[in-house]
C-alpha cells in the first residue's frame, strides 16, 4: 500500500510545475548587542534579492519562524526600505558594444 501512494505522489507532483524566477536569493545575518540597555540581545537583518522585473516588494513586516527552541517561536523582521543594486549599463563609456540593456544578448 505505501508503494502504491507513493508511486501516485510521484505520478501527481512530476505534472505540477512551479516557478519563482522573481526571487533570486538571500540572506539572514545577525549581530549580537555588546553595551548599552539592550546589551546581550540581537539585531536581526534579512536581505531578499529578486529580479526587477518580478511581482512588487511586500513592504509588511517579515517573520522568521523559530524551531526547537523553549521560548522563542518567531522573529518579526521590520521592512526597511529596498534599493536597485544593479549594474549601469553603459555600452559606450564600458567600450563593449554588447552591453546593451534594451536589447541583451
Amino acid at each position: 500500500m505505501k508503494r502504491l501512494l507513493l508511486l501516485l505522489l510521484l505520478f501527481v507532483i512530476s505534472f505540477s510545475q512551479v516557478r519563482a524566477s522573481h526571487l533570486e536569493g538571500g540572506e539572514i545575518t545577525w549581530e549580537c548587542i555588546k553595551s548599552g540597555p539592550t546589551a546581550g540581545m540581537y539585531i536581526f537583518k534579512m536581505k531578499v534579492y529578486r529580479d526587477c522585473n518580478g511581482v512588487t516588494v511586500n513592504a509588511a513586516a517579515q517573520t522568521i519562524q523559530v524551531h526547537n527552541h523553549p521560548s522563542i517561536t518567531s522573529i518579526v523582521v521590520d521592512f526597511i526600505g529596498q534599493f536597485d543594486m544593479s549594474p549601469t549599463c553603459d555600452p559606450i563609456n564600458s567600450g563593449n558594444q554588447q552591453m546593451d540593456c534594451i536589447n541583451p544578448q
